[in-house]
């Protein structure tokens, strides 16, 4: 009985850690593009960020990509 829950734990946990991993991994993308967010069009981050989602065999509503720039405050 304990090798059965151990099986099923293994089964739907390697599910699980792929996803979390996934996550943290285009997670870490968005902040290092954001990063470079003044020195690139938002055609180029874009890009980058789909052959990431690509990279991780992520669904095709992961490419799906909206790019907000917040506006600078003046500075006086």
């Amino acid at each position: 009985m304990w090798l059965l829950i151990a099986a099923a734990v293994g089964y739907y946990g390697h599910g699980l850690g792929f996803s979390y991993i996934a996550y943290n991994r285009m997670s870490e993308e968005m902040q290092t593009q954001a990063g470079f967010a003044p020195a690139l069009d938002d055609g180029a981050i874009r890009r980058r960020l789909i052959a990431k989602a690509e990279e991780l065999d992520l669904p095709e509503d992961a490419k799906r990509i909206t790019i907000r720039r917040l506006s600078q405050r003046a500075k006086s």
